[in-house]
């Protein structure tokens, strides 16, 4: 019997038909710590060095100094290491005040140096490396692409580390090589972490260091366009921190560009530097050189946009209005990390609070020049004949005046803007609009058709729902006369020639009156929804003029009113 079960056992076992596993071969580990040695020939350390003797650096990984973080077997971790508890309550690291001081101009008012609070370690061994080579001259060699999104010198192979040495040399020499990104970056990085203020190891030329920054971005953003995000803000730290005045006069070619990516605009600004171009760049939340008019314009109306935009502001600050005074402005505090996203080692980060004024957070005058800005952009809009208009909110009616006169003075043959004359013209077309239709008169046919449709779907739906009269049949309504008083705004279905029924032209006449229940009531008696007709009169608004003639404001629909004179054109077409 056991032999039998035996048997029977084995038949089943399906286990000699799988494949064999691979017997696990455990393959030691890599260490990372390695040193990685790189050997520079034909460079020489000093002016003064003879022959050509190897050079050999030693670029290291950084090893933690504590035991319990080690990764060996002499660090004692294993099942009966045990592991302390998390303290209940961690003090928060306060920072150590290194020093503050009073700039002599500008929109900065204070400026308070602190190190940064919580230590780290894993860029120190970069900037040790970098004290070393920084006297290092380079000889002319090929270039070799090198790319890292955080460069450093162990990265680099032999061949790489020696063309970095000869850009850098160039570089310093005012012959701005072509180089990949790295290698930039790599410099900027170096600059950062060399030079340090008095009393800490580094180079203590320091204006040095910010002109080679200003160099480097001058004369490889066009290509790298990362560097206006990356130096609008590693530039003002290293400035603050040295102690060093903002090189506005080199950066002025740039100014525009820098206020796009710069979270600290003010700091590339002076009470003297304020030009009407500066308080649009920095202070108006429209740019008006994103619109697809200046962008798609000739060269004639770019001129006339820049020129006579710039001469607005400058005609508003010349009238003596005291809201484009920035020194008006109540100060600012913020606080800044210093080289925010850069490497930096902890001996150089440091922590900035800055008391500032702001001319970008003044909601006053960004409404003024922003404001300023779109109604001088419409005034020439009209004189090019083109009919889509800004919506122009906050500004006020002094200024607008003020800016009229400017354009009445640079355009002296053009009709006046607003003027008494162009505004009874505009009443004229409007009333013409509105009650031109009652000359056409009533059409008979037209108004028994729709009485025969009407109680056709009537009799339908009366039908339908069981009602029946006393004899048995359907309940029918005597017949309505078959002319009938019909209001001038008259639902028709059928759209007319240029895309528009009737209902639309009458919705737009109810929202354009500023009669938004009647626009509703219209609606519900045709059975069709407001947005959807209010989106169909914008598509044919946009179609006709470029832009949309009805928004929605406060939870009701509106008439746009920069677009008045269109709408009154369109609602001509209703006749």
């Amino acid at each position: 019997m056991q032999d039998e079960k035996k048997t029977h056992d084995d038949f089943w076992d399906l286990s000699a038909l799988l494949p064999k596993k691979r017997p696990a071969v455990m393959r030691p580990k890599a260490s990372d710590t390695e040193p990685v040695t790189i050997e520079i020939g034909a460079l020489s350390a000093s002016e003064d060095r003879t022959g050509q003797e190897a050079l050999s650096l030693r670029f290291r990984e950084v090893k933690t100094d504590r035991p319990d973080l080690r990764d060996d077997k002499k660090s004692g971790i294993g099942s009966n290491t045990k592991i302390p508890p998390r303290a209940s309550v961690r003090s928060r690291p306060t920072a150590e005040e290194i020093s503050e001081y009073t700039p002599e101009s500008g929109m900065i008012k204070h400026v308070r140096i602190m190190r940064w609070p919580t230590t780290y370690s894993f860029y120190e061994q970069f900037r040790s490396d970098a004290l070393r080579c920084h006297s290092i001259e380079g000889e002319a060699c090929e270039h070799i692409p090198f790319f890292s999104y955080t460069p450093q010198y162990r990265q680099m192979s032999q061949k790489q580390l020696e063309f970095y040495f000869y850009f850098r040399s160039e570089c310093r020499r005012g012959s701005f090589k072509e180089a990949d990104f790295a290698y930039v970056l790599l410099y900027i990085y170096e600059i950062i972490n060399v030079y340090t203020t008095e009393g800490e190891r580094g180079i203590s030329d320091k204006q040095k260091g910010l002109d080679m920054l200003v160099s480097l971005w001058l004369n490889y953003r066009e290509k790298y366009k990362a560097l206006d995000k990356y130096l609008a803000e590693w530039l003002p730290d290293y400035c603050l921190i040295h102690r060093l005045p903002a090189p506005i006069e080199r950066l002025l070619p740039i100014l525009p560009a820098i206020t796009e990516t710069a979270s600290f605009c003010e700091f590339f600004l002076s009470e003297d530097s304020l030009s009407p171009a500066t308080l649009i760049a920095f202070s108006s939340d429209y740019s008006f050189r994103k619109s697809k008019y200046y962008i798609e314009g000739t060269d004639a109306l770019k001129e006339a946009f820049q020129t006579h935009i710039e001469g607005v502001i400058e005609c508003i600050s010349r009238s003596g209005d005291d809201r484009l005074s920035i020194m008006s402005v109540t100060p600012t505090k913020a606080s800044r990390d210093a080289f925010c996203g850069s490497l930096c080692a902890h001996s150089i980060k440091r922590r900035i609070d800055i008391e500032y004024i702001s001319c970008t957070r003044s909601r006053e005058l960004r409404s003024l020049v922003t404001g300023a800005v779109k109604y001088a952009e419409n005034r020439l809009r009209t004189h090019f004949g083109i009919k889509s208009r800004l919506k122009v909110d906050g500004l006020d009616e002094k200024t607008r005046s003020d800016i009229d006169a400017y354009f009445e003075s640079v355009y002296p043959d053009e009709v006046k803007y607003g003027s008494k004359a162009d505004e009874k013209l505009r009443e004229e077309r409007y009333y013409e609009a509105m009650y031109g239709a009652l000359s056409v008169g009533l059409d008979a046919d037209e108004a028994k058709r729709l009485e025969t449709e009407s109680w056709s779907v009537t009799e339908r739906l009366t039908a339908e729902s069981g009602a029946e009269s006393e004899e048995g049949g359907a309940h029918m309504p005597e017949p309505a006369p078959a002319v009938r008083d019909i209001p001038t705004a008259r639902v028709v279905p059928e759209a007319k020639e240029n895309g528009l029924s009737e209902l639309h032209f009458a919705v737009l006449s109810a929202i354009f009156e500023g009669k938004a229940d009647a626009a509703k009531s219209l609606c519900r008696d045709a059975g069709v929804y407001l947005e959807k007709l209010i989106s169909e009169i914008n598509e044919y608004a946009t179609d006709e003029i470029g832009d949309i003639i009805i928004e929605e404001s406060g939870g009701e629909f509106t008439a746009i009113e920069d677009y008045a004179d269109e709408i009154l054109a369109i609602l001509n077409k209703s006749t």
